[in-house]
């Protein structure tokens, strides 16, 4: 179910940056809504596919946060850049390694 009419406008719009329309709005008493039914597009079974398969990507490239030791402390003798590692897959054997690299 869908609903229309939820809303109105309590002031008049002003209009604001890039003229757009801005106004302050108020939800309108629940019996003034406008139901209407909207068929689905998709079956129930294949959404819950799709979310179980996106949740799925979710946890899998998920990763924790990592704290280095000297993190923010160590700079380039060179030139003073600031020093920042990462994890990153090495290029052969696909595992996983750290790499250091100067920002700047």
């Amino acid at each position: 179910m869908r609903y229309f009419n939820r809303m109105t406008r309590l002031d008049e719009a002003s209009e604001g940056r890039k003229g757009r329309k801005h106004g302050v709005y108020h939800y309108r008493d629940r019996s003034e809504w406008i139901g209407v039914a909207v068929p689905a597009i998709v079956s129930q079974e294949l959404f819950e596919r799709v979310q179980a398969k996106l949740q799925e990507g979710r946890e899998k490239y998920r990763h924790p946060i990592t704290h280095y030791l000297l993190r923010g402390l160590l700079e380039c003798g060179e030139c003073g850049a600031a020093c920042s590692s990462e994890l990153s897959p090495i290029l052969g054997d696909g595992l996983e390694g750290q790499a250091a690299a100067v920002a700047g």
